[in-house]
């Protein structure tokens, strides 16, 4: 499992760090407010890589006509709808 935290809170990126498997990514996209812990005593041995950045606005038009004509599996990323 790699995990992608795009909420920003401290809970949302520890969750992330703590379900992420071996070898595996978590990429935070989360824009944050206060600070998070990172325990890198239980990362280290599992060789997690972790990557960091805003969302880049200049792809978004693309992605929504992708999704607007069926060629991007959207359902797949979707978990909860408000």
């Amino acid at each position: 499992m790699s995990p992608i935290d795009a909420v920003g809170v401290p809970d949302s990126f520890e969750m992330c760090t703590g379900l992420v498997r071996p070898g595996g990514r978590v990429a935070n996209i989360g824009v944050r407010g206060k600070p998070a812990t990172l325990h890198l005593e239980s990362l280290w041995s599992r060789n997690v890589t972790i990557t960091t950045g805003l969302v880049d606005t200049y792809s978004t038009a693309t992605l929504l006509a992708m999704v607007h004509g069926g060629q991007f599996a959207n359902h797949q990323f979707v978990t909860h709808r408000f």
